[in-house]
């Protein structure tokens, strides 16, 4: 197989512990996710500088900005015990990367009708969505009432929040992106890569010196 572009290599052998689970054999959903915002792939080839992870950051950004459109293609996987899961795990990555290329494709060269035209699209639920938040802040509020802890919670959340907010700027400013998956994740890879990067660097100049 030729590297993949867009996709990383596939685990399979978590999917192999889930294929155990069908006795009988079944469908397991492949899903490949385009995300596109003012009309450029966000998750584009790998090592492209123009590459965003869309993380929870990316998505809330829409809200008062440009917003991030999900479009989302699903994909029947048969499988039984008997099946050879990497092969065929394979096989569905090379697919995905062929997919988000052409997709890609479509996107870069102005075809942006054509490609949303392959996507039925569906309504979010927003108000819905804007009721559980608030349905769950009453829930911790009366939680932290009955317990009679509203300032040590409030402090905690403040406290989070300040680290929080501290981490992922400083990880933005050292790796112009956002990077978070998980709280504090963005500073970790930022600094991380600054490490790699430098001692890289020194590497290549103590192999020249002793060329």
């Amino acid at each position: 197989m030729e590297p993949f572009e867009y996709v990383l290599t596939p685990r399979y052998k978590g999917q192999t512990v889930l294929v155990e689970h069908l006795d009988k054999g079944g469908t397991i959903i492949s899903i490949c996710t385009a995300f596109v915002r003012d009309g450029k792939l966000l998750n584009c080839q790998m090592e492209s500088p123009e590459r965003v992870i869309p993380d929870i950051y990316n998505l809330l950004t829409g809200i008062g900005g440009s917003p991030v459109m999900i479009y989302i293609n699903l994909e029947e996987m048969h499988f039984t015990k008997e099946s050879d899961i990497k092969t065929i795990m394979m096989k569905d990555y090379e697919r995905k990367n062929k997919l988000l290329k052409k997709w890609h494709g479509m996107l870069e060269g102005g075809r942006r009708d054509e490609f949303e035209a392959q996507f039925p699209a569906f309504k979010p639920h927003f108000w819905g969505a804007q009721l559980i938040q608030v349905l769950h802040a009453v829930q911790v509020f009366v939680l932290t009432y009955l317990l009679d802890v509203q300032v040590s919670f409030a402090k905690v959340v403040v406290g989070l929040f300040l680290l929080i907010s501290l981490s992922h700027t400083m990880g933005t400013i050292l790796n112009t992106t956002s990077m978070e998956s998980v709280p504090f994740e963005t500073a970790i890879k930022a600094i991380l890569m600054r490490v790699s990067k430098k001692h890289a660097k020194h590497k290549e100049v103590a192999t020249k010196k002793v060329m």
